[in-house]
């Protein structure tokens, strides 16, 4: 599970609930998240204009 707050990007373990990652990368509100089809890739939009997409599988 995902959600933003401010310039914040949050995942979340659904099991537990525990925030496994917390990314701050934008300048500004972040507007959207979206997982990809795959689960591998997260975006992020934010007001900075900017759109983010980070890997969230360990490599």
């Amino acid at each position: 599970m995902a959600s933003a707050s401010e310039k914040n990007v949050h995942v979340w373990d659904a099991a537990t609930a525990d925030n496994i990652i917390t990314n701050n990368q934008h300048k500004d509100c972040i507007r959207a998240v979206a997982w990809s089809p795959n689960g591998r890739y997260l975006a992020s939009a934010s007001d900075d204009k900017t759109v983010q997409v980070r890997s969230v599988v360990a490599e």
